[in-house]
């Protein structure tokens, strides 16, 4: 019963009590104790158990299975979309370098960077067809640090929230005639002291990217939330998930066992993708995600 409870859990859209969102966060584990369960009530033919643990072993994959999956007849135009939490700028920026040249990467999204870390990657020759950028980070070490760079021309935008949040700049560029919207995300995690500029931090997010009507779109970066989060499946709503079917954990990744949470994303609107992974840098506690999107055709 304990488990069918914690698999369901999924489907309460509240922020009290403040232990319920990690919790949610927690879905993979609850899905992966219910088929050892189903196991177990078979062996001691335990039919009740058996019942409810397949009920929260369902329960548990609509969740972490994605629904949204970009799926359009693909133009030639390409995007290669790199977001990476930079866990304040700890990061080494000669493997973020190495990155950009060998995917070939239009538009990288970096979150907790700071203006001596930016001049310290701008100057490896990997980064110089990145010349286009959001905006201003921080002179400090900061989560506020955020930023986008794009080889493509546009022009930088903020969105204002009611909420409290990290540095979410956007970047409506000009790709060869065709306007994308780009937005990096970094809402405040869901903290006891945070919970609720995170809970309409990602509402007001939803808000937006609905606003914004047909535009091709592309939300890329540290969300601080999974599908098991009532709010981020409202957020990304009619959007597509460039990780397919079952996203990759993320975070943390600088334990000493594996990532069990997904919550940096690269979401889209009209992109076909390509390849998605996710990758492994030193000094930081999430793995980057990419994507190799192509526009949708006209």
């Amino acid at each position: 019963m304990a488990v069918l409870a914690l698999a369901f859990s999924p489907w309460v859209d509240r922020i009290s009590p403040t232990w319920l969102p990690p919790v949610q966060a927690l879905i993979r584990v609850w899905g992966i104790t219910a088929l050892v369960g189903i196991v177990i009530a078979v062996v001691v033919r335990a039919w009740w158990a058996v019942a409810a643990c397949v009920v929260a072993a369902l329960a548990a994959a609509l969740v972490v299975v994605n629904v949204n999956v970009p799926t359009c007849d693909p133009s030639e135009q390409k995007l290669s979309v790199l977001s990476a939490n930079a866990e304040f700028s700890t990061l080494p920026p000669r493997e973020v370098a190495r990155q950009v040249a060998a995917r070939d990467v239009d538009v990288l999204v970096l979150i907790e960077v700071h203006n001596a870390y930016l001049e310290e990657l701008m100057a490896f020759d990997e980064m110089k067809h990145l010349v286009h950028r959001s905006g201003d980070v921080p002179d400090e070490v900061s989560p506020d640090g955020t930023v986008i760079l794009s080889r493509y021309p546009g022009k930088a935008f903020e969105v204002e929230q009611e909420a409290a949040t990290f540095g979410q700049p956007g970047f409506e560029l000009d790709v060869n005639g065709r306007a994308v919207l780009v937005r990096a995300i970094h809402p405040k995690p869901p903290i006891p002291e945070m919970i609720k500029d995170w809970h309409l931090g990602l509402r007001e997010i939803g808000m937006w990217q609905r606003e914004t009507g047909t535009t091709p779109l592309i939300m890329a970066g540290d969300f601080n939330a999974s599908r098991a989060h009532p709010v981020f499946r409202e957020a990304s709503h009619r959007l597509d998930f460039a990780a397919g079917r079952i996203a990759e954990a993320t975070w943390p990744a600088d334990r000493s066992f594996w990532p069990f949470v997904d919550i940096d994303h690269i979401l889209t609107r009209k992109f076909a993708v390509g390849k998605y992974e996710t990758i492994e840098f030193s000094q930081t506690d999430h793995r980057a995600v990419w994507a190799d999107l192509a526009l949708c055709e006209r």
